[in-house]
C-alpha cells in the first residue's frame, strides 16, 4: 500500500467522516424524537459503510471492467462533489419554524441519500475505496485489506457517536443558523472538489503539479 497507515486512515476519514453530514443531519432531525434521530443516524452511517465495504471488495474489478484510470476516477469524483457543493450554496430556500417536518419514511430515505451518499461517503471516499481495492488486489495483500476494513468500521463507529452526541444541539440552532452553516459547508465541499480535480488532472498528466 502506498503511504503510511496514518495517511490512509486520514484519506478515508476525509472521504467518510461525520463533518460533512453533520449540518444537514441536524437540520433534518430538528423536530423528530430522539429515537428517530438516532435511527436516522444509524441508517445513514450503515448505508455509507456498506457501500464503502462493497467498493473495497469490488473496486478493482470495476476498474478493470470499465477501463478507467485512477486519475479519471479522482476527476469524476471531484466533479460530482463540486456539483453538490454548488447546489448547496445556491439553495437558499428559507426554513421557517412553521414548516412541516419530514415524515419518518422520508427521513429514512434521506438517511440513504443524501446523508449516507454523498455526504458521509462522499466522492473522495468512493474514489479512495476503489483505489485502495485495486492496490490490495494487485499485490495480493490480504492483511492490508483486513486493516482497511477495520479502518472503515472504526470511522463508521466514530460517525455514529458524533451524530448521536450532536443531535441535542440541532433543536437549539435557529433555522437561519442552519442555512448559514449549510452555505459554509457547500463552499468547503466545493474547495475539496476542486482539489480532487486538480490532483486527478495531475495524475492524468494534463497539468503539472508542484512537488510540495
Amino acid at each position: 500500500m502506498a503511504g503510511t497507515w496514518a495517511e490512509i486512515a486520514l484519506v478515508m476519514f476525509v472521504g467518510m467522516g461525520p463533518i460533512k453530514v453533520l449540518v444537514y443531519y441536524l437540520g433534518a432531525i430538528r423536530h423528530v424524537s430522539p429515537a428517530l434521530g438516532r435511527a436516522v443516524a444509524v441508517r445513514a452511517v450503515a448505508s455509507a459503510t456498506i457501500v464503502a465495504l462493497g467498493l473495497l471488495v469490488a473496486g478493482s474489478i470495476l476498474m478493470r471492467l470499465l477501463h478507467f484510470s485512477t486519475g479519471a476516477l479522482i476527476v469524476a469524483g471531484g466533479i460530482v462533489l463540486l456539483a453538490y457543493g454548488i447546489q448547496t450554496v445556491l439553495d437558499t430556500t428559507p426554513i421557517h419554524e412553521g414548516d412541516v417536518p419530514p415524515t419518518e419514511s422520508l427521513l429514512m430515505r434521506m438517511a440513504i441519500y443524501p446523508m449516507g451518499i454523498p455526504l458521509i461517503l462522499n466522492p473522495a471516499g468512493i474514489a479512495a475505496a476503489i483505489i485502495f481495492s485495486a492496490e490490495t488486489s494487485a499485490f495480493g495483500e490480504f492483511g492490508d485489506f483486513a486493516v482497511l476494513v477495520g479502518v472503515v468500521l472504526a470511522i463508521a463507529v466514530l460517525d455514529i457517536v458524533v451524530l448521536w452526541l450532536a443531535r441535542p444541539i440541532g433543536a437549539r440552532i435557529p433555522p437561519e443558523g442552519i442555512i448559514v452553516l449549510e452555505q459554509v459547508l457547500g463552499v468547503l465541499l466545493a474547495a475539496v472538489a476542486v482539489e480532487l480535480i486538480v490532483i486527478g488532472l495531475g495524475q492524468l498528466r494534463i497539468i503539472d503539479l508542484i512537488a510540495h
